[in-house]
């Protein structure tokens, strides 16, 4: 049962991860200025939409840690040492961006709408990323998003059971995410490049005969 839940989280957090970020990108395209203040102005506008984008983050942010853990799951079958160590920068990444996006999603509500606990709010968000360990703690979230399913699936094509275009998929994603500008609907759309390999995890995490199989060909070395 916990298999076919992680299967489907790996399956259901590309195309979750798309409309969140599609969602945002509704409301701040409405900014022209690129300031925290036409920011908290197209938020004020488009309240409605900005909620819908914070339940978005609620689901997606659960369905993408457990989708990391489907992916150590079936690697742990394969290669267990890599698993574990990737899985841990995965798994620390996305806890990272729920809190982040929490974070995100809460203050600009309150900036946008309640003053002047409001001004509290913008001067947190103005100030973010202004000490070292504030510094440090978005560097280990931004390298665990992005590297950490890299490295992961990275396990599975070395092992055979992801085919090499399927992997390829997986920097390409990190390419798009780390250079399309934050505005830009490429980078929503990017998430759907996930697709290919977290699908492809997902059967083998619902098929026990493929497992087995893996489990005991010669490419399913362990560490």
């Amino acid at each position: 049962m916990i298999r076919k839940v992680l299967a489907g989280c790996l399956v259901a957090a590309p195309v979750l991860f798309t409309a969140t970020e599609f969602t945002r990108l509704l409301v701040e395209s409405r900014d022209e200025s690129g300031s925290p203040e036409g920011t908290l102005t197209a938020i004020a506008e488009a309240r409605g939409v900005w909620e819908i984008f914070g339940w978005l983050v609620v689901v997606t942010a659960p369905a993408w840690l457990a989708a990391m853990l489907g992916l150590v799951e079936g690697l742990r079958q394969i290669r267990e040492r890599w698993a574990f160590i990737t899985g841990a920068v995965a798994v620390i990444g996305a806890l990272g961006w729920a809190m982040h996006q929490a974070a995100y999603v809460e203050l600009n509500a309150i900036a946008a709408h309640h003053r002047p606990a409001g001004d509290l709010a913008l001067s947190i968000l103005d100030g973010a990323g202004g000490t070292g360990m504030e510094d440090a703690t978005l560097i280990v979230m931004v390298v665990g998003q992005l590297l950490g399913p890299l490295l992961v699936v990275l396990g599975y094509a070395r092992a055979g059971v992801v085919p090499w275009w399927a992997f390829a998929c997986v920097p390409a994603w990190l390419i798009v995410t780390m250079f399309a500008g934050s505005l830009s609907p490429t980078l929503s759309l990017a998430n759907l490049l996930l697709l290919p390999p977290f699908v492809m995890v997902a059967r083998l995490l619902v098929s026990p005969v493929h497992r087995a199989d893996q489990v005991g060909s010669p490419s399913a070395v362990t560490g």
